[in-house]
């Protein structure tokens, strides 16, 4: 596994693999982690981003970043600045 958060959640499983259109990223996260009952319908706030830094030196600086709401790149240090994500079946 390429990713390492600062803390250990053996409950989340990532994979990342190579496609045409360049990489696919997927992330299992179990909603008893994020204290939320599954109900359609129910609204959470939410982002992902992606850094690109393909250097192998963690502090070196990143050659791009993208994300789906959070083009402020604050959303680390706030959630004000998440997307909504509404549940649906």
């Amino acid at each position: 596994n390429k990713f390492s958060p600062k803390r250990e959640l053996p409950e989340i499983e990532m994979a990342s693999s190579k496609s045409e259109a360049g990489y696919i990223l997927e992330a299992r996260i179990p909603f008893s982690l994020l204290r939320v009952t599954p109900t359609e319908g129910i609204k959470m706030g939410f982002d992902l981003a992606v850094n690109d830094q393909d250097s192998g030196n963690p502090k070196a600086e990143r050659q791009s970043r993208d994300a789906w709401n959070d083009q402020l790149q604050k959303g680390w240090f706030s959630p004000a600045h998440f997307g909504t994500l509404i549940l649906g079946k």
